[in-house]
């Protein structure tokens, strides 16, 4: 189904939101969530009438991943997993051809830590992408999902949002 990316405001907001698991059509694994900052961020996907929470960030201090030499390093965890990755050295644009670390069957979710800075996530070393090809996230709400198998990480959404 298609996949939503919910953020925090943009700037510092005394308003905030909560959504509610188990309200309306929201199936929310990790409970509650609140949008309350600027790094709050929540990946759902619609499945019939329903929503399902893939991922969310304020929960994770690693959250955050800077590209290093083409590369990121994910923890290796069973939970679905939503990183904001930066360009290396805050550059204008990056590539992204290898993901280290994670663990067999694991899912991750990658978008844009800013809209001014462009990553894109490309074959070249372990990640292998659908016939689409290399995917560059031009907007802080365009994402992509990736499973590992075995010593490689293969592409299965993406949601160009531009």
């Amino acid at each position: 189904g298609e996949i939503y990316v919910i953020q925090g405001p943009q700037a510092t907001s005394a308003r905030d939101v909560t959504l509610k698991t188990g309200t309306g059509n929201l199936n929310l694994y990790g409970g509650d969530f609140r949008i309350n900052t600027t790094t709050s961020r929540i990946v759902l996907q619609k499945v019939g009438a329903a929503f399902i929470d893939l991922g969310r960030t304020p929960d994770h201090t690693d959250s955050a991943l800077t590209i290093a030499s083409d590369a990121i390093t994910v923890p290796s965890v069973s939970e679905v997993r939503y990183f904001v990755i930066d360009t290396e050295a805050a550059a204008a644009t990056d590539s992204l051809t290898t993901i280290n670390g994670g663990r067999e069957g694991q899912i991750i979710y990658l978008t844009s830590a800013t809209s001014s800075r462009d990553p894109t996530v490309a074959e070249g070393g372990n990640i292998t992408l659908d016939a689409a090809g290399s995917f560059t996230m031009t907007n802080v709400a365009d994402v992509i999902g990736l499973l590992k198998r075995s010593a490689s990480w293969y592409e299965i959404s993406r949601s160009d949002n531009a």
